[in-house]
């Protein structure tokens, strides 16, 4: 009996243990600010191209200043472009 119930808590354990470890998201890698033209912005069925310079800065310097969390990723938790 004491055996099967330390192989329960030992497996419970393990459970917990790989339950809660936290994973970390890859880092984005994103182009040479340079280098990009525009960016399509699409939502639903509607994209919208922006390729003011001003625009495409912000929006990298916002993707690169995100951070990485083991959520799930959202629409509503991406990083915020600056209005055209």
């Amino acid at each position: 009996m004491k055996k099967i119930l330390s192989f329960l808590i030992a497996g419970i354990m393990a459970c917990s243990a790989a339950g809660c470890s936290q994973k970390n998201a890859n880092p984005i890698s994103l182009p040479e600010e340079s280098t990009i033209q525009s960016i399509d912005v699409t939502v639903g069925e509607e994209t919208e191209k922006y390729s003011d310079s001003e625009w495409i800065s912000q929006c990298i310097s916002s993707m690169n200043n995100a951070q990485a969390t083991a959520k799930e990723s959202v629409q509503s938790n991406q990083p915020k472009c600056p209005q055209k």
